[in-house]
């Protein structure tokens, strides 16, 4: 029987495939980098990180209390 074995990664791919505990073929793909390096820190953060960051503030705002109940019966 012959398992197929991925490993996923932020720039690459590794893959292997293996039949009865040895292994058959294996290999790696590189990706170019998302965001270059020769863009200093001003690109440091992709425009999607920006939007979660925005997200997240705008999520965790205080809800205003319109009730309460008092603790002590």
């Amino acid at each position: 029987m012959r398992n197929l074995g991925l490993d996923l990664g932020t720039n690459s791919l590794g893959w292997s495939i293996i039949e009865d505990q040895k292994i058959i073929d294996a290999g790696v793909i590189i990706f170019e980098q998302g965001i270059p390096l020769d863009q200093g820190k001003e690109a440091a953060t992709s425009p999607a990180a920006d939007r979660r960051g925005f997200r997240a503030r705008r999520r965790s705002k205080p809800v205003p209390m319109c009730w309460s109940i008092p603790l002590n019966r």
